[in-house]
């Protein structure tokens, strides 16, 4: 470990300054300054699967947001076989908030699961907001399409 976590006890008072003689090297040895500090243990994260300490458990299903008429998409998105709005799923990428505003308002339903609950491949689409997202489908043997952006 490169550096340690300390934090000022509750016996050293914070209020009285340093002896000059203790700044200067003339006092008492250099190590006496660690007596006013106590040591903080790091937890180490990675023996622990975190994934099941931070996702939760319950499918969640958001409906779409009912917009006044001015505010309404011009063409809302109908499944192509079905006449019904499109659906989204989402595996516990714990998406933003407003990311799931935006599909919402588009009318479209967004259901959450827990990655934890397991899920069969279907072949259906996936796709990737951010970074982090397309790293862990990359690490779980998904294929990559890069999208061409004609404005860059």
């Amino acid at each position: 470990m490169l550096a340690k976590l300390l934090y000022k006890s509750s016996s050293a008072s914070s209020d009285q300054k340093a002896p000059l003689s203790r700044l200067s090297g003339l006092g008492p040895p250099r190590e006496a300054w660690c007596a006013d500090y106590i040591d903080l243990t790091l937890h180490d994260h990675t023996t622990e699967y975190l994934v099941a300490i931070f996702s939760w458990y319950k499918p969640t299903l958001y409906q779409p947001h009912h917009l006044p008429t001015s505010k309404q998409p011009s063409q809302i998105l109908q499944h192509p076989t079905k006449s019904r709005p499109l659906q989204i799923l989402v595996l516990d990428v714990r998406m933003k908030y407003n990311q799931n505003q935006c599909f919402l308002l588009g009318d479209l339903k967004l259901a959450e699961f827990p990655i934890l609950r397991g899920c069969r491949n279907e072949g259906f689409p996936l796709f990737s907001i951010c970074l982090s997202h397309q790293l862990l489908a990359l690490a779980v043997g998904s294929k990559k399409l890069w999208k061409e952006n004609p404005s860059m």
